[in-house]
């Protein structure tokens, strides 16, 4: 992979892991995120990051309300965030 790739998907992940950006009230497959892992699947082979791109196209689109309450609901009170808990309600 190269370095432009790796870094969109850093960068991707760094905006989808703070409040909700608005691209997130998109369906997955319209996120920055998965253009950068879908050019990442194709530069490596690697079959991890096509089950990631899969899984991120699955993802169905979401009032920008709703992703931003649930997310909150996950990342706020106990100062820990449980990040599994708000990645496995996509796979």
């Amino acid at each position: 992979m190269n370095l432009q790739t790796c870094a969109e998907v850093y960068y991707a992940l760094a905006e989808a892991l703070t409040e909700p950006p608005l691209w997130m009230a998109g369906a997955g497959c319209e996120w920055p995120l998965f253009e950068a892992v879908a050019r990442a699947a194709r530069e490596t082979g690697s079959e991890a990051a096509q089950e990631a791109a899969e899984a991120l196209s699955a993802i169905p689109r979401e009032g920008l309300t709703a992703r931003r309450q649930r997310y909150r609901r996950l990342f706020e009170g106990s100062g820990r965030p449980n990040l599994w808990l708000y990645e496995s309600e996509h796979v």
